[in-house]
Parts: C-alpha cells; structure tokens; sequence
C-alpha cells in the first residue's frame, strides 16, 4: 500500500525591477507562481528483494497577466562607434516591449529501488513532464546583442508551445564500506528554453 506522505501546496507572488544587459526588466503588476506536490511510498519486497518505490507527480503555473511585464532601454548610456559601452543609471528610457505570460508544468515520476544482495542498492526511475508556454510579446524595439545597440522591433510575438520531456534513469550504488560507495549512473534529460 502506498502511503501518500507528501503533499506540498505552494503559491508565491513578486514583483521585480531587474537591470541586465541592454534592457530593464520591470513587473507593472505581479509574477505569480503557484502548483501542488505530491508524493507517496511503498516498502515492499519484490522476487525475495527488499525494496521501495517512490511515486509522485507535480502542477505549476507561472504566469504574468495583461500584458504587465514590461522591458525598457536604459536612458542614460554612453556610445562609441555606434555600440553602447556602459550605461550610467538604471533609469529607464523607452519601452522596449510589453509581455504577457503563461507557463505549465505537470509532470509524474516513479522510482524503483531494489538491493538484490547485500552492500548493492539497484535504482530504477522515469520522469515524465509536460511544458507549455503561452506567450504574447509585443516589441516596439530591441537589444541587438551583436551589434551593441537597439534595434527595430520585431512587432508582435505569439508563442504557443508544448514539449514533452521524458527522463529515465538508471544507477548502482555498491557500499564498500561504511564510510565509501562507490556509484555508477546512467540518464537522460532535457533543457526546457525559457522564452
């Protein structure tokens, strides 16, 4: 039987005023994330093997409304040969772009463990998530990263994208002694973009 000893409700909100290279990042409202964990386990004996399973899945949503994340030059920059080579306050100058955004993620995984003889512990897992993006960006101008300078803007984005993100995963862990083990792993993963 499993038992479900892991349940996780969360919900966050923040604004931020964030200066990077060749833009400032402001929320003119706020960035919300919120979602639910949940986990449970079994301790069971599988063909004379002690072992353990650990199953679970996730939801999130990030996501930032009406168009409210904003992107600005900066104001005050100094230039040579036609590049910006410093800026001198995080003053904002024009609107660069205005954004609206939505973000996605559930996802279920499992996890098999199994000690086949003494001192050797044999994991078994699989990962499977699910991303979605729905993102509206309109761009008045941007940061040309190459040439040092704003550029003419792209006009209006839309992005609708998901991606299906599979990750097994496989190890051995012998214990030598009580104080060393020794490791050995195989595994698959995947890079979610960001937008």
């Amino acid at each position: 039987m499993i038992t479900w000893d892991g349940t996780r409700i969360y919900y966050n909100q923040w604004q931020q005023f964030h200066p990077v290279t060749g833009s400032i990042n402001d929320m003119n409202g706020w960035e919300r994330n919120f979602g639910i964990d949940l986990e449970g386990n079994h301790t069971h004996s599988l063909f004379g093997m002690p072992g353990s399973m650990v199953v679970g899945g996730t939801w999130r949503r990030r996501n930032w409304n009406d168009n409210n994340a904003l992107q600005f030059a900066y104001a005050d920059v100094v230039t040579a040969g036609g590049r910006i080579v410093s800026t001198l306050s995080d003053r904002k100058g024009k609107l660069n772009s205005r954004s609206s955004f939505t973000n996605d993620l559930w996802g279920v995984y499992f996890l098999e463990s199994l000690s086949p003889v003494d001192r050797l512990t044999v994991d078994l897992q699989m990962r499977f998530d699910q991303v979605s993006f729905d993102i509206e960006r309109n761009e008045f101008q941007r940061y040309d990263f190459a040439a040092g300078r704003y550029a003419p803007d792209r006009g209006l984005l839309q992005v609708k994208q998901n991606y299906d993100l599979f990750a097994p995963k496989a190890a051995v862990t012998y214990r030598a002694t009580d104080q060393i083990n020794v490791y050995a792993t195989i595994a698959h993963a995947n890079q979610v973009p960001f937008w």
